[in-house]
C-alpha cells in the first residue's frame, strides 16, 4: 500500500528528474498561479506539474485531499476539486502539452 512518505519520495524524484527543487513547486500567489523556469535546456511548467502530481496522489495514495494540497504546493484543496475533471479530460485525449508531465511522472512511480 502506498504512504504519505512514498508520497513525498515521488514529489522528490519527480522534482530532481526536472532539475527543481520541492519548494519550486510552491504556489507563488493566487493571481500569478502559473510559474515557469526557464533553463537553457527545457522550459518547465510547474503548475502542470502541480496539477499532475495532485491527480496522480489522490487517485493513489489514502491522503485526504487536504494533505495532498499541502505536500504539492497549493494553499488550500480547491485546485485539486476543481481540476480534476480537467486533469481526466486531458488524460482522455491525450492532451500534447499535459501528457509528457503526466507520463514522466507515471514512469518515475513505477
Amino acid at each position: 500500500m502506498n504512504t504519505p512518505q512514498q508520497a513525498r519520495q515521488l514529489i522528490e524524484l519527480y522534482c530532481k528528474y526536472y532539475k527543481l527543487k520541492t519548494s519550486d513547486l510552491k504556489r507563488n500567489n493566487r493571481y500569478y498561479p502559473a510559474k515557469v523556469i526557464v533553463r537553457k535546456d527545457a522550459h518547465v511548467n510547474t503548475s502542470t506539474m502541480r496539477m499532475a502530481l495532485a491527480y496522480f496522489i489522490f487517485m493513489h495514495f489514502p491522503l485526504r485531499i487536504k494533505e495532498v494540497a499541502e505536500i504539492v504546493g497549493y494553499n488550500d484543496h480547491s485546485p485539486i476539486s476543481s481540476q480534476r475533471k480537467v486533469v481526466e479530460s486531458y488524460i482522455k485525449n491525450n492532451d500534447a502539452f499535459f501528457m509528457p508531465y503526466y507520463e514522466s511522472l507515471i514512469n518515475l512511480a513505477k
